[in-house]
């Protein structure tokens, strides 16, 4: 059977299998991880991949140089993964993380900082943080809840909902998409150049170059449509 890693220090490894992973001090692996658990509160790096049958927990920094694997993800401090993330579960992110390929995950929710170099795949995405996506975020169910700016590529999907949030960060409550497809649209404070679906709805503080519209189109509030066409 793996035995436990438990790091206190400071200290530098190889790569290996284990059971349980604690990081509370600082250490570099210089290699591929695999484990059943992993909880960094200090700081790791890990030079390879990083699997985990079950939970990876972040409360202080991870920065792994290749890929993730996870049953679930939670990140309450700071992560950087220059590979792939995937998830079988939930990846939940309060803290700041960067993935530089894609995150896929049965249920996303982003209510810290989160930056994606490629596309986001779930069942749900839910975010009230800050979310910067350079490829699609494709979830049967995607909700912004604004609560700064936020920009995305491409949005696909079933149910799409976008609203301003109370309170709000220092910058205005914003959503910038090039393109959003999906059964059902209803959104605020969005910038689009296309918005297609079944039902659009498009509301208050949003500007959109063209809406295609298969039964129904409504504008509501201070929204500008520069021309909607049904399809």
């Amino acid at each position: 059977m793996p035995e436990d890693l438990e790091v206190s220090g400071r200290t530098s490894m190889g790569g290996g299998v284990y059971r349980r992973v604690e990081v509370n001090g600082m250490t570099k692996m210089l290699g591929d991880i695999t484990c059943e658990t992993c909880e960094v509160n200090g700081s790791a790096q890990v030079e390879g991949s990083l699997r985990a049958e079950g939970r990876i927990e972040v409360n202080g920094r991870l920065n792994v140089q290749g890929p993730i694997a996870a049953g679930a993800l939670e990140v309450n401090g700071m992560c950087r993964v220059n590979g792939n993330c995937e998830v079988s579960e939930a990846a939940s992110i309060s803290g700041v993380a960067r993935f530089e390929g894609s995150l896929r995950a049965g249920d996303i929710r982003v209510g810290g900082r989160v930056r994606v170099s490629g596309a986001m795949e779930a069942e749900a995405v839910r975010v009230t943080g800050n979310l910067r996506c350079g490829g699609l975020v494709n979830a049967d169910v995607i909700e912004f809840e604004l609560m700064g700016k936020s920009s995305v590529r491409e949005i696909g999907c079933g149910t799409l909902t976008v609203a301003v949030g109370r309170g709000g960060w220092f910058s205005k409550p914003r959503l910038e998409v090039e393109t959003i497809e999906g059964d059902r649209v209803e959104v605020e404070a969005v910038v689009a150049r296309r918005v297609r679906g079944d039902v659009v709805i498009v509301g208050d503080d949003c500007r959109v170059d063209l809406v295609e519209y298969r039964t129904t189109f409504e504008r509501r509030g201070a929204a500008v449509v520069g021309e909607a066409v049904q399809i």
